[in-house]
């Protein structure tokens, strides 16, 4: 369901049940140097899991992370009344693709609800800035900011290696939308925990890929799963579904009768569909892999295919490929 946006007002002042107060509001090109001494004081491992590296940021690395936050993006930070320490930053920039890369630090002393907040605030600013997304690369091991995006609801974008997970979710709902400025087909991936070690070979293969958790989300129900639309599927190219048996004919039967017009590729798990469900049938071991397109279907009734899971990346994507003929390489507006 859509949210109306509404742009936050600033300054906020938070009263402290300790005493004191926050001050939360718009970096100001004044803050590199309290923005300095946030950065200084993270411990060698949060300073990986910002930087991901050891990187010590310098005046004028700061001076033009504002600059950029100003000017194409946002950045917000918690200021500590009595003592003007900043102790928390949000921030994004823009992306060519439309969404906003975030980042968000917050002082040892003031985790807990200081970075949930705060995130919060940079989510309603973004939307009404008008960007759909924010989406940030997190450290595999950086568990607390993992759970923070998973209670977002995020979706899991492709990841290089196993060290990083890509999540993208959005601003206006909490449910991430397709990139605006991306015109490869979309390949919505449903996956336990979101993370689909073959979502890196449809990326290379030219798709744009995001993994959602499907039934198993916890913190957002599986709108598919309670009858309602999902808006990830609905404006997919492609759904794959690499579900364990029972989930996966499960979210199959709903995707069909929810999007019919949506190619759904069941990987593994799923029984071959049969009968009226499916318009094209195809198993790793046959010579006609994944021979089912979009065209194949009638009009409302798109293409439905099965692969075991020791497919190769080929056949996967020469079954992507047929399913989504037509679409790649079309400049769209915006869904």
């Amino acid at each position: 369901m859509t949210s109306e946006t509404v742009e936050p007002e600033f300054p906020v002042t938070l009263s402290l049940p300790g005493g004191g107060s926050l001050i939360v509001r718009p970096v100001r090109a004044d803050d590199a140097d309290a923005l300095i001494m946030l950065y200084a004081g993270l411990s060698d491992t949060d300073r990986r899991r910002r930087f991901f590296t050891q990187y010590r940021a310098t005046q004028g690395w700061v001076v033009d992370w504002i600059r950029r936050c100003r000017e194409q993006g946002a950045s917000i930070v918690a200021e500590v009344a009595e003592t003007g320490e900043l102790v928390g930053e949000a921030a994004y920039v823009l992306q060519s693709n439309g969404n906003g890369d975030f980042s968000l630090t917050v002082d040892a002393a003031w985790r807990g609800w200081l970075g949930p907040y705060l995130l919060d605030v940079l989510v309603e600013q973004a939307a009404a800035n008008g960007v759909p997304n924010l989406e940030a690369d997190i450290l595999t091991e950086n568990r607390s900011m993992q759970a923070i995006a998973r209670r977002r609801g995020a979706a899991i974008g492709p990841e290089s290696d196993h060290t990083v997970t890509h999540v993208v979710f959005g601003t206006r709902e909490r449910m991430a939308r397709w990139a605006e400025g991306d015109d490869r087909p979309r390949v919505l991936v449903e996956v336990p925990g979101g993370r689909w070690g073959r979502s890196p070979d449809l990326a290379a293969g030219g798709y744009e890929v995001l993994g959602c958790p499907g039934p198993g989300r916890r913190h957002e129900p599986c709108p598919a799963m309670g009858g309602e639309p999902c808006p990830l599927a609905a404006t997919a190219d492609a759904i794959v579904v690499a579900m364990p048996p029972g989930s996966a004919d499960d979210l199959t039967m709903a995707h069909r009768r929810l999007h019919p017009d949506v190619p759904l590729l069941v990987v593994g798990g799923g029984a071959a569909p049969t009968g009226d469900e499916a318009t094209g049938d195809a198993t790793a071991g046959d010579e006609a892999a994944g021979d089912a397109t979009a065209g194949d279907a009638t009009a409302g009734d798109a293409a439905v295919c099965h692969l075991e899971t020791g497919t190769t990346s080929s056949e996967l994507l020469a079954t992507l490929a047929r399913l989504t003929q037509g679409v790649s390489g079309v400049v769209r507006t915006p869904r």
